[in-house]
């Protein structure tokens, strides 16, 4: 049964609405798709939102996270955040993000998420499948009883066209001229409730930073087997790919202020030497440093390591040792190496490495690898550690 309950007050849905604009539009289609947005329940029943940046052969997509399920295609952009409460109901919020309009539900006894669509959202219950929509007020209506998602989709395209499935609990990709090679995108998914392909630079202004405020970029740092004397000197790491964290998408806290990554940025990579080290090494730029503000985080399940940036050269834990190098006036070189951290698959469970930048008279920017903490609460979600093997681009 679905019952119509007080209004739910969450941070999540009021940030959402400070993102809103007055104005809509709806622009077509033009091209071919360059991002596609899904929105799935992961196998411990948690609603999230993957926004995929889709690559040319021999290049990882990237991927972008949020709590909840968004929904973005040209020119509209749907929100639902559900949250279960103690007594086993679902507290639900439908927010349209074009016109502003919120709708918040309580959803009582066992329910799911079937789909969602601009006209709102699809969830089944033991009797009935119900739509919902974003209008203020509205109880869910009855609704035409649906067959379940197939769990996939298809968009048209060169040499077959674009795909998404949901196969053994992974989300995976087909792209044009892959041979049929489907791409791992993210483990343990259990349903794909909705999916859409659309042209990034075709987006209205206010579905850009609905996009950008909203979904944050998952990277995973893979350390490489390797020798490297942690000196704060980044001399033998020249060859190595690094991570990138210098875009909005990395930005956690204060993206309106960032000034691009001259006010911010690092490039992090890992070597795992044959002592079992795990070495990190990591070039921040900013325009200014201050003491006991600008500080890298390495987060790790177990613990939690702050290095001050602006601080002594050598800093020590009882686990773990920092080097801190100089590059001219507006870049630090950091070495980090890390005793008992383990990994899997390539890559180390958990690692999240985080930049804190502080300049006087203006807020803090937070860059990080990854979405912290919404990815890490998420738990179950974890890009695949590799897809198929592929040519890089010649």
């Amino acid at each position: 049964m679905l019952t119509t309950g007080q209004p739910v007050r969450s941070s999540f849905a009021l940030a959402l609405l400070g993102t809103l604009v007055a104005c809509r539009q709806t622009l077509p289609t033009v091209g071919l798709p360059d991002t596609l947005a899904a929105v799935l329940t992961t196998s411990d029943g948690h609603l999230v939102s993957v926004l995929v940046e889709l690559p040319r052969p021999g290049v990882e997509p990237v991927v972008r996270l949020a709590p909840g399920g968004i929904a973005v295609d040209q020119g509209w952009t749907l929100a639902v955040l559900a949250t279960p409460n103690r007594a086993g109901d679902t507290e639900t919020v439908v927010m349209d993000l074009g016109d502003g309009r919120q709708n918040d539900l309580l959803l009582s006894g066992p329910t799911r998420f079937e789909s969602i669509d601009r006209g709102g959202v699809i969830v089944r219950d033991d009797a009935a499948v119900w739509r919902i929509g974003p209008a203020p007020g509205d109880g869910a209506v009855p609704y035409p009883m649906v067959p379940r998602p197939g769990g996939s989709a298809t968009h048209i395209g060169p040499a077959g066209g674009f795909g998404v499935r949901v196969e053994d609990g992974r989300l995976e990709l087909l792209l044009p001229r892959e041979d049929g090679d489907w791409t791992p995108v993210i483990h343990d998914v259990k349903t794909l409730i909705g999916s859409w392909w659309f042209v990034a630079d075709r987006l209205p202004p206010w579905q850009r930073r609905v996009v950008d405020d909203r979904f944050k970029q998952v990277g995973l740092v893979r350390p490489v087997q390797g020798e490297v004397t942690i000196d704060g000197r980044l001399d033998e790491w020249r060859g190595q790919k690094s991570l990138a964290v210098d875009k909005p998408s990395q930005i956690l806290v204060g993206q309106a202020g960032w000034r691009g990554v001259r006010d911010g940025g690092m490039g992090v990579a890992a070597r795992r030497r044959s002592d079992g080290v795990l070495v990190l090494g990591v070039r921040v730029r900013d325009d200014a440093w201050m003491p006991g503000c600008d500080t890298l985080t390495v987060r790790l399940p177990d613990r939690e390591i702050n290095i001050d940036l602006a601080g002594d050269t050598i800093q020590l834990g009882s686990d773990w040792r920092a080097v801190i190098g100089r590059d001219g006036a507006s870049e630090r070189t950091v070495e980090v190496g890390l005793d008992g951290v383990s990994q899997s698959h390539g890559v180390v469970a958990g690692l999240m490495i985080e930049l804190l930048d502080s300049d006087p008279g203006e807020p803090v920017t937070l860059l990080a690898t990854a979405p912290w903490p919404a990815a890490v609460a998420l738990g179950a979600i974890a890009l695949t550690p590799a897809g198929p093997e592929r040519h890089a681009p010649q």
